[in-house]
């Protein structure tokens, strides 16, 4: 019975990792963007436990055409001591061959100790259009 349940729990992870590794692709003929993500300033939470945020998504694009900023969703995975609330944003910023734009999001973020000292690490997921075609690129920073 327990090598029944074991293969069952094995095809759904196979169906899952299939589902997620199908998903839009950036078109071959699209060089891939440089991507960053940072905080754009320093949290302060004095005596809350809660601050506002602002994270900023760079872009380089690399490509021959322009590339569409079209979403962007940011958190902090694996935070301990503080983090950021996942947040996500729409946008309409294109950004011309050879060219850097930039997105801020207004998230908030929290703290469970007094004074935190871990490095804070953020993963945004970003949605991108060019040339007729929509992909997702995932970026993550500690810093």
């Amino acid at each position: 019975m327990r090598s029944r349940g074991f293969s069952v729990s094995l095809a759904a992870c196979v169906v899952l990792a299939a589902a997620c590794a199908s998903g839009p692709k950036r078109p071959a003929n699209v060089a891939a963007p440089a991507l960053d993500v940072r905080m754009a300033h320093n949290l302060f939470f004095g005596t809350s436990t809660s601050t506002p945020a602002t994270v900023d998504v760079l872009l380089h694009n690399n490509a021959d055409v322009p590339i569409t900023i079209r979403r962007a969703s940011v958190t902090s995975p694996g935070m301990g001591q503080y983090g950021i609330l996942t947040t996500t944003h729409d946008f309409h910023e294109i950004v011309p061959p050879g060219g850097t734009g930039r997105v801020s999001l207004y998230a908030t973020a929290v703290r469970s100790v007094d004074d935190p000292t871990e490095p804070l690490t953020l993963r945004a997921t970003v949605e991108l259009e060019a040339a007729g075609a929509r992909w997702r690129e995932i970026i993550t920073s500690r810093r």
